[in-house]
């Protein structure tokens, strides 16, 4: 399994459950509950990556979003968003 390409399809679940919820992790979790899962024909590291964030928000969602990313190896820093000016 491809290390990079697992991280960026965490990366972007989280992403997507974020801008679709309130950005805690009550509210990601129940994105993700709703999200689609990936197909059959995904990639192992897409279909890893998903079931990975979706069972540590699931059983941490208690917990504040720090901690939660913290245990997938990422930062809240990492999903800030940028403005220009």
């Amino acid at each position: 399994m491809k290390q990079e390409l697992y991280m960026q399809y965490l990366k972007e679940f989280i992403k997507e459950a974020m801008d679709n919820s309130d950005r805690t992790p009550i509210g990601i979790t129940s994105y993700l509950e709703k999200m689609k899962k990936p197909g059959r024909f995904s990639k192992t590291e897409k279909k890893e990556a998903y079931s990975r964030v979706r069972k540590v928000f699931k059983t941490n969602q208690e917990r504040p979003l720090w901690f939660v990313l913290s245990c997938l190896g990422l930062k809240e820093k990492d999903f800030e968003e940028t403005t220009s000016s």
